[in-house]
């Protein structure tokens, strides 16, 4: 007669890793696929903002929701920002807001970049390999999902009172 032999049910340590490095892989996925198509309501609430906006007919020349930033003090406040770079008489400026759906009466924070500054003008390649001067090529209030995607690369050309122009390209991850 054989002993009876005791198995115990449950998963190996192997099995558990193995799941957990799915699971990992597949939030990674997931949080990044959040970050790049985060649109936002405008100030009033009755529309939707893409994560990309450059048109002429805003204040800024280019309005995005950017990932990454940090949050050491551990504020009550998201790891998402809304960032747009804008030109006046006194130069290139860079605004942020404390939150995506601000609303009229939230101010921006305002940092100034460079000054002598004669014209900023951003371009974008969109999905055909095609450079396009406005992002998305709509209005930007009635967004379907490709036109959420952002764009495969910027291009930024900033003319200088005293640089003349500076031109650079930015490959955008994704």
């Amino acid at each position: 007669m054989r002993p009876a032999t005791s198995r115990a049910d449950g998963f190996t340590l192997l099995e558990l890793l193995v799941a957990m490095a799915i699971f990992a892989i597949l939030g990674t996925l997931a949080l990044s696929g959040y970050t790049e198509l985060r649109p936002i309501r405008e100030p009033l609430g009755e529309t939707v903002l893409p994560a990309v906006l450059a048109t002429e007919s805003i204040e800024y020349g280019i309005q995005f929701t950017r990932a990454g930033w940090s949050n050491t003090a551990g504020l009550a406040r998201p790891t998402l920002q809304r960032v747009g770079y804008r030109l006046d008489g006194e130069g290139l400026w860079r605004d942020h807001w404390p939150v995506l759906d601000r609303t009229l009466a939230m101010e921006p924070v305002r940092v100034k970049l460079l000054t002598q500054v004669r014209t900023v003008r951003f371009r974008f390649m969109n999905a055909s390999r095609e450079w396009v001067d406005r992002w998305p090529a709509n209005d930007g209030t009635n967004l379907t999902g490709s036109e959420r995607l952002r764009p495969a690369a910027v291009e930024v050309t900033l003319e200088l009172e005293d640089w003349g122009v500076i031109r650079r390209v930015i490959e955008v991850a994704g």
